[in-house]
Protein backbone atom coordinates (compact mmCIF):
# COMPACT_ATOMS: atom_id res chain seq x y z
CA UNK A 1 0.00 0.00 0.00
CA UNK A 2 1.31 3.42 -0.91
CA UNK A 3 1.66 6.17 1.65
CA UNK A 4 1.84 9.28 -0.52
CA UNK A 5 -0.56 11.25 1.70
CA UNK A 6 1.97 11.09 4.55
CA UNK A 7 4.88 12.09 2.31
CA UNK A 8 3.23 14.89 0.32
CA UNK A 9 2.73 17.69 2.84
CA UNK A 10 0.03 20.15 1.77
CA UNK A 11 -2.45 22.35 3.53
CA UNK A 12 -5.82 20.58 3.96
CA UNK A 13 -7.65 22.93 1.58
CA UNK A 14 -7.13 25.94 -0.68
CA UNK A 15 -9.39 28.66 -2.09
CA UNK A 16 -11.39 27.61 -5.15
CA UNK A 17 -9.92 29.04 -8.35
CA UNK A 18 -13.34 29.52 -9.97
CA UNK A 19 -14.93 31.74 -7.30
CA UNK A 20 -11.60 32.87 -5.80
CA UNK A 21 -12.68 31.62 -2.39
CA UNK A 22 -15.95 33.54 -2.18
CA UNK A 23 -18.33 30.63 -2.75
CA UNK A 24 -20.19 32.76 -5.30
CA UNK A 25 -19.60 32.79 -9.03
CA UNK A 26 -20.66 35.80 -11.11
CA UNK A 27 -21.57 33.78 -14.20
CA UNK A 28 -23.75 31.07 -12.69
CA UNK A 29 -26.51 29.66 -14.94
CA UNK A 30 -29.94 29.91 -13.31
CA UNK A 31 -32.66 27.69 -14.79
CA UNK A 32 -36.37 27.89 -14.02
CA UNK A 33 -37.96 24.56 -14.96
CA UNK A 34 -41.48 25.94 -14.53
CA UNK A 35 -41.05 28.76 -17.05
CA UNK A 36 -38.38 26.95 -19.11
CA UNK A 37 -36.19 30.07 -19.02
CA UNK A 38 -32.70 30.74 -17.82
CA UNK A 39 -30.25 33.55 -17.26
CA UNK A 40 -26.70 34.19 -16.11
CA UNK A 41 -26.00 36.00 -12.87
CA UNK A 42 -24.33 35.66 -9.50
CA UNK A 43 -24.97 32.35 -7.79
CA UNK A 44 -23.39 29.55 -5.77
CA UNK A 45 -20.12 28.23 -7.16
CA UNK A 46 -20.68 24.72 -8.48
CA UNK A 47 -16.97 23.87 -8.40
CA UNK A 48 -16.60 24.11 -4.60
CA UNK A 49 -20.29 23.61 -3.71
CA UNK A 50 -20.42 27.28 -2.55
CA UNK A 51 -17.86 26.71 0.24
CA UNK A 52 -15.07 28.71 -1.40
CA UNK A 53 -12.59 25.96 -0.50
CA UNK A 54 -11.36 22.78 -2.19
CA UNK A 55 -9.84 19.92 -0.19
CA UNK A 56 -6.41 18.50 -1.00
CA UNK A 57 -6.21 15.40 -3.17
CA UNK A 58 -6.09 11.89 -1.77
CA UNK A 59 -2.84 10.86 -3.45
CA UNK A 60 -3.05 7.29 -2.14
CA UNK A 61 -6.51 6.81 -3.71
CA UNK A 62 -5.31 8.36 -6.98
CA UNK A 63 -2.32 6.01 -7.05
CA UNK A 64 -4.58 3.00 -6.42
CA UNK A 65 -6.87 4.14 -9.26
CA UNK A 66 -4.18 4.70 -11.91
CA UNK A 67 -2.31 1.49 -11.10
CA UNK A 68 -3.27 -2.14 -10.80
CA UNK A 69 -1.88 -5.04 -8.86
CA UNK A 70 -2.34 -8.71 -8.25
CA UNK A 71 -3.99 -9.90 -5.08
CA UNK A 72 -1.43 -10.54 -2.36
CA UNK A 73 1.36 -8.75 -4.25
CA UNK A 74 2.54 -5.30 -3.13
CA UNK A 75 3.99 -4.23 -6.48
CA UNK A 76 1.61 -2.30 -8.72
CA UNK A 77 1.84 -1.45 -12.43
CA UNK A 78 0.52 1.56 -14.29
CA UNK A 79 -2.78 1.00 -16.12
CA UNK A 80 -2.35 1.08 -19.90
CA UNK A 81 -6.04 1.79 -20.44
CA UNK A 82 -8.17 4.45 -18.78
CA UNK A 83 -9.65 3.44 -15.42
CA UNK A 84 -13.42 3.05 -15.32
CA UNK A 85 -15.06 6.20 -13.98
CA UNK A 86 -18.70 7.10 -13.43
CA UNK A 87 -18.15 10.72 -14.55
CA UNK A 88 -14.70 12.25 -14.27
CA UNK A 89 -16.06 15.62 -15.41
CA UNK A 90 -18.54 15.92 -12.51
CA UNK A 91 -16.79 13.99 -9.73
CA UNK A 92 -13.69 15.89 -8.50
CA UNK A 93 -11.93 12.78 -7.12
CA UNK A 94 -12.40 10.92 -10.42
CA UNK A 95 -11.35 14.04 -12.36
CA UNK A 96 -8.12 14.24 -10.41
CA UNK A 97 -7.38 10.55 -10.95
CA UNK A 98 -8.14 10.84 -14.67
CA UNK A 99 -5.89 13.91 -14.93
CA UNK A 100 -3.00 12.07 -13.23
CA UNK A 101 -3.51 8.96 -15.41
CA UNK A 102 -3.48 11.06 -18.59
CA UNK A 103 -0.53 13.21 -17.51
CA UNK A 104 1.51 10.09 -16.66
CA UNK A 105 0.91 8.91 -20.22
CA UNK A 106 1.85 12.37 -21.54
CA UNK A 107 5.09 12.74 -19.57
CA UNK A 108 6.05 9.09 -20.03
CA UNK A 109 5.53 9.08 -23.79
CA UNK A 110 2.55 6.72 -24.10
CA UNK A 111 0.46 9.59 -25.53
CA UNK A 112 2.19 12.89 -26.31
CA UNK A 113 -0.84 14.67 -27.78
CA UNK A 114 -1.82 17.71 -25.72
CA UNK A 115 -3.91 16.51 -22.74
CA UNK A 116 -6.75 18.98 -23.32
CA UNK A 117 -9.59 16.72 -22.18
CA UNK A 118 -7.85 15.83 -18.91
CA UNK A 119 -7.04 19.47 -18.24
CA UNK A 120 -10.76 20.27 -18.32
CA UNK A 121 -11.24 18.00 -15.29
CA UNK A 122 -8.99 20.15 -13.10
CA UNK A 123 -9.56 23.61 -14.64
CA UNK A 124 -10.32 25.24 -11.28
CA UNK A 125 -8.44 22.84 -9.01
CA UNK A 126 -5.96 24.79 -6.84
CA UNK A 127 -3.89 21.61 -6.43
CA UNK A 128 -3.24 21.09 -10.17
CA UNK A 129 0.53 21.83 -9.88
CA UNK A 130 0.91 19.12 -7.24
CA UNK A 131 -1.17 16.67 -9.29
CA UNK A 132 1.12 17.31 -12.25
CA UNK A 133 4.25 16.77 -10.13
CA UNK A 134 2.72 13.53 -8.83
CA UNK A 135 2.12 12.37 -12.42
CA UNK A 136 5.75 13.15 -13.30
CA UNK A 137 6.86 10.98 -10.37
CA UNK A 138 4.68 8.06 -11.51
CA UNK A 139 5.76 8.50 -15.16
CA UNK A 140 9.40 8.23 -14.18
CA UNK A 141 8.70 5.01 -12.27
CA UNK A 142 6.37 3.50 -14.89
CA UNK A 143 8.03 4.58 -18.15
CA UNK A 144 11.58 5.45 -17.08
CA UNK A 145 11.13 9.06 -18.15
CA UNK A 146 8.99 12.09 -17.50
CA UNK A 147 10.45 14.05 -20.42
CA UNK A 148 9.11 12.37 -23.59
CA UNK A 149 6.42 14.95 -24.29
CA UNK A 150 8.74 17.80 -23.33
CA UNK A 151 11.26 16.75 -25.97
CA UNK A 152 8.56 16.22 -28.58
CA UNK A 153 6.85 19.56 -28.00
CA UNK A 154 10.01 21.63 -27.50
CA UNK A 155 11.26 20.54 -30.92
CA UNK A 156 7.80 20.96 -32.49
CA UNK A 157 7.75 24.55 -31.24
CA UNK A 158 11.01 25.41 -32.99
CA UNK A 159 13.73 24.50 -30.52
CA UNK A 160 16.60 22.21 -31.50
CA UNK A 161 16.96 20.01 -28.45
CA UNK A 162 18.70 16.69 -28.99
CA UNK A 163 16.57 13.79 -27.79
CA UNK A 164 18.52 11.18 -25.80
CA UNK A 165 18.49 7.66 -27.23
CA UNK A 166 16.81 6.24 -24.12
CA UNK A 167 13.55 8.09 -24.87
CA UNK A 168 10.50 6.36 -26.41
CA UNK A 169 9.75 6.77 -30.12
CA UNK A 170 7.01 9.29 -29.26
CA UNK A 171 9.67 11.77 -28.03
CA UNK A 172 11.05 12.14 -31.57
CA UNK A 173 9.55 14.53 -34.11
CA UNK A 174 8.60 11.90 -36.69
CA UNK A 175 7.66 9.20 -34.20
CA UNK A 176 4.16 8.02 -33.31
CA UNK A 177 2.05 10.20 -30.98
CA UNK A 178 0.26 7.48 -29.00
CA UNK A 179 0.51 3.82 -28.06
CA UNK A 180 -3.01 3.08 -29.36
CA UNK A 181 -4.75 3.04 -25.96
CA UNK A 182 -6.37 6.45 -26.45
CA UNK A 183 -9.87 6.67 -24.92
CA UNK A 184 -12.73 7.62 -27.22
CA UNK A 185 -13.34 10.94 -25.42
CA UNK A 186 -9.74 11.95 -26.24
CA UNK A 187 -9.91 11.12 -29.95
CA UNK A 188 -10.35 14.80 -30.98
CA UNK A 189 -6.83 15.41 -29.60
CA UNK A 190 -5.56 13.47 -32.65
CA UNK A 191 -7.17 15.77 -35.21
Amino acid sequence: MSNYNAVIKLEPERPCKKCKGTGTHDHHWHWNAATMTGHHGPGPCDECKATGRIAKPDFDAIFETVTKGKKGVEKRTFRSSKPKFVNEFKNPAEGRAYYVWRMVRFHGGADVTMPVVASMCVSYDPFEPELNKFSEHIAKAAFGTDMAAAYRWANALGHSIPVPANQPATAFACGPVTDGNKPLAEQPELW
